[in-house]
């Protein structure tokens, strides 16, 4: 799987996603097949080739785009949504990976925020928590709307390290559990007998490291 082939549905998901949530409250009048107002959100495309609409292009600098085009550095996907009709468009930036986020990702990602002043910014991956982590995380809790689950222990759902923190929530349709969002992220202090990371070389125990299982 390649970072090209997801484009498409990638940009389709976010789509479906921002038509469900963030999409102007039309308003009906009598005789009218589409409402008044009505609004489809959002406008995306695929960028990465350095194509795009001039509709898209009056969003943000376009010079720019091309400077870091020629770089090799640009987001996958740009586009903009508009929570009302009259609302100025929001801008939105998305990064694709095939494989695992790293920190220099996300870091990217973050860049291009700034750069293109976007309102939001995606760094996105097929690649999740694996399903082995991800049931040692999940055992013995109960899923309730709202919950968020907190872990760093390596040996029941954390990552390499006790600094690595994993929050998996789960998602409802209606009253049905459909699926997990879950991220991993490098925290700069956790606790611990030592200041910063909470790593003391003089640990025996991992309760030294200040595990956490919320």
């Amino acid at each position: 799987m390649t970072e090209k082939s997801l484009y498409k549905p990638i940009m389709e998901e976010l789509k479906t996603i921002f038509d469900r949530h963030y999409v102007a409250n039309p308003v009906n009048y009598p005789h009218q097949s589409v409402p008044y107002g009505w609004l489809k959100n959002p406008h995306l495309e695929i960028t990465a080739y350095g194509d795009f609409s001039d509709k898209l292009k009056e969003l943000f600098n376009y010079h720019l785009f091309r400077t870091l085009y020629a770089e090799k550095l640009k987001p996958d996907i740009m586009g903009f949504v508009k929570k009302k009709p009259q609302s100025k468009p929001a801008f939105i930036t998305v990064e694709v990976k095939a494989g695992s986020i790293t920190i220099r990702n996300v870091l990217q990602a973050k860049l291009y925020q700034h750069i293109f002043k976007a309102k939001f910014s995606f760094v996105i991956s097929p690649k999740g928590i694996s399903r082995e982590k991800l049931s040692v995380i999940l055992e013995n809790n109960r899923y309730l709307r709202g919950d968020v689950i907190i872990a760093n222990d390596p040996y029941r759902g954390g990552g390499s390290h006790l600094p690595d923190i994993t929050l998996v929530q789960p998602v409802f349709h209606q009253d049905d559990l459909v699926a997990f969002a879950s991220n991993i992220a490098h925290w700069s202090g956790v606790g611990g007998r030592s200041l910063g990371v909470g790593t003391a070389g003089d640990s025996t125990e991992i309760l030294h490291e200040n595990p956490i299982s919320l």
